[in-house]
């Protein structure tokens, strides 16, 4: 099955929202702490098994859902500076906005308030989450 079609179905069987919640968390929280949620395995188990396959791991996972679920684009992979420093967290209006809009800008990566050696990281990122960012501060 094509990867397009994988995800038109897995959107259908869970709806929009959730399948946004479900991509959004895999890139943003699973993918960092090296595991899927309990509630990420339960909806992979049961969409596979709909599907008559065997249910994805961590990797299968982020390789069958690598897009973005605002724009529907693929999500490519970039190297970005890191900011080091404490940031003010944004106002949570600013978060759904984010969230909403433009989830997988990625322009730059926030690190601790500490300074470390590494200045760049890799990231993936949505052409069109870029684009929405960039015109909404143009």
């Amino acid at each position: 099955m094509a990867t397009v079609q994988f995800i038109e179905k897995f959107c259908e069987h869970f709806g929009e929202d959730r399948a946004k919640k479900f991509v959004l968390a895999l890139h943003q929280r699973s993918k960092p702490q090296g595991r899927l949620q309990f509630w990420q395995e339960s909806m992979i188990e049961e969409f596979c098994s709909l599907l008559g396959m065997e249910p994805l791991d961590l990797n299968g996972a982020l390789s069958s859902f690598n897009f973005c679920p605002i724009h529907h684009c693929e999500l490519l992979e970039d190297v970005v500076s890191i900011q080091y420093g404490t940031q003010k967290p944004p106002a949570q209006a600013e978060v759904e906005h984010a969230l909403n809009t433009y989830p997988f800008a990625s322009m730059v990566k926030y690190g601790p308030c500490w300074v470390e050696a590494a200045t760049k990281s890799h990231v993936v990122y949505c052409p069109a989450c870029r684009e929405a960012l960039r015109s909404e501060n143009a």
